[in-house]
């Protein structure tokens, strides 16, 4: 190869055959792959299921209020539901991501929630809690 591209050697041209291996023979007409449509695959949308389930990882508790912090399993979570722990309705105080309030969380999201109640039953990390909308 020499300094200024004297060197280089001129591309091979192709033979039919290789034409027709690379594209799609139709009707005796070579089509090659960069001719050929573009197949568009549809994103997947995020299908929100009527279950609301949190999967706690940690447990905190802060005076009246208890923190969970974990992942959004299936639903979306936000200030407006409420989970019934031993037949107790303990309603979302807060929901955040990072130090940020949020208002909500959704699928496969990760964030803390804010659960205020007198007396909480005890939590542990990888327990599941399914959230309801106040009545």
């Amino acid at each position: 190869m020499g300094l200024f591209g004297f060197g280089k050697k001129k591309p091979e041209e192709k033979t039919q055959e290789e034409l027709i291996l690379q594209g799609a023979f139709n009707k005796g007409i070579i089509v090659p792959n960069h001719a050929k449509p573009v197949v568009v695959i549809p994103e997947k949308k995020v299908v929100v299921s009527k279950k609301n389930i949190f999967v706690i990882n940690g447990v905190y508790d802060i005076g009246t209020q208890v923190m969970l912090s974990g992942v959004v399993e299936s639903g979306k979570l936000s200030k407006k539901l409420i989970t019934k722990i031993n037949d107790k309705n303990v309603p979302i105080s807060d929901v955040k991501i990072g130090s940020e309030s949020v208002k909500e969380l959704l699928v496969g999201s990760s964030g803390t929630i804010f659960l205020r109640g007198n007396n909480i039953p005890l939590l542990r990390s990888g327990d599941l809690l399914e959230f309801k909308e106040k009545k």
